[in-house]
């Protein structure tokens, strides 16, 4: 299995672009082709050829995983998105590493947070400020209400018998802490 052993926690956050770049590019160049579009992925330059590299679903889901956090980490949420979506929905198919579904889930809630972060950040108030304020707090809600709804999900296919179980499960509570405190700073408690 050509993706397996890859650290997926705490490195991809703090990649520097370039080589979350680079490891894109390698990761499209395996076969069968990445459908997802991105910008970082050109399908005639990177169409893999010859035998088949990942040839299982665990081999698929992991790439889309990955794919998705990296492409989070630099910034591009629309692909990112996609990747985690494709992992999630290869769950059914998924026979080793069953890990992969709940961990896309997870990272699915992070992206919700930190698109709405990014948002926010490019917000420009109007005159008054109320109605960029009654927004933010609006999108807030919905992220919020959204990335607690994807970790339940990820609970819910977690279980002691699953790889990474109890890593997850830490990941899980650490952000539901961070969710909570939000809650608490838009007085939503």
């Amino acid at each position: 299995m050509i993706l397996h052993n890859l650290t997926v926690w705490n490195t991809y956050t703090r990649v520097e672009k370039s080589v979350a770049e680079s490891h894109i590019k390698q990761w499209a160049a395996l076969s069968p082709p990445v459908t997802i579009q991105s910008p970082y992925i050109n399908p005639a330059a990177d169409a893999p050829t010859g035998p088949v590299d990942l040839d299982t679903s665990d081999e698929l889901a992991l790439r889309s995983l990955l794919l998705g956090i990296v492409h989070r980490s630099i910034g591009d949420y629309e692909p990112s998105r996609a990747f985690l979506t494709d992992a999630h929905k290869r769950l059914p198919e998924i026979k080793v590493s069953t890990w992969i579904g709940g961990v896309a889930l997870f990272e699915l809630a992070v992206l919700d947070l930190k698109e709405t972060d990014a948002a926010e950040k490019l917000s420009v108030s109007d005159v008054d400020g109320l109605t960029s304020l009654d927004q933010t707090r609006s999108a807030w809600v919905r992220a919020l209400k959204s990335a607690s709804d994807k970790l339940d999900q990820a609970m819910a296919l977690d279980s002691n018998s699953t790889d990474l179980s109890s890593r997850l499960d830490s990941r899980i509570t650490m952000l539901r802490d961070e969710i909570g405190t939000k809650r608490e700073t838009l007085g939503l408690v």
